[in-house]
């Protein structure tokens, strides 16, 4: 399927290298895979990019199928397993 571009822009594919890059994170696990997509924590699947910071949703992290996971380094240790981590040291809460 082929996207209108007179309604959307292509999107933007960025490596978790380019995004810790960005970001100035750095990377636990895969820093190739391709990003494609935000999702929340539980609705995240390989391609997509999403972010912990309240411990009221402890449980949909470590059970995250997401691709990619912004997360503060003390948090890395109860992460999923298959997900790439861009770490920091900020504190949102």
């Amino acid at each position: 399927m082929m996207v209108d571009s007179r309604f959307y822009s292509e999107p933007v594919l960025l490596s978790v290298s380019e995004l810790a890059e960005v970001t100035g994170s750095s990377v636990h696990g895969d820093n190739t895979r391709i990003i494609s997509g935000v999702a929340p924590l539980d609705e995240a699947k390989g391609t997509d990019l999403t972010f912990f910071d309240n411990p009221a949703y402890k449980q949909s992290f470590i059970n995250s199928r997401a691709g990619v996971i912004c997360v503060h380094f003390d948090k890395q240790v109860i992460a999923p397993k298959d997900s790439s981590l861009l770490l920091s040291n900020i504190i949102l809460n």
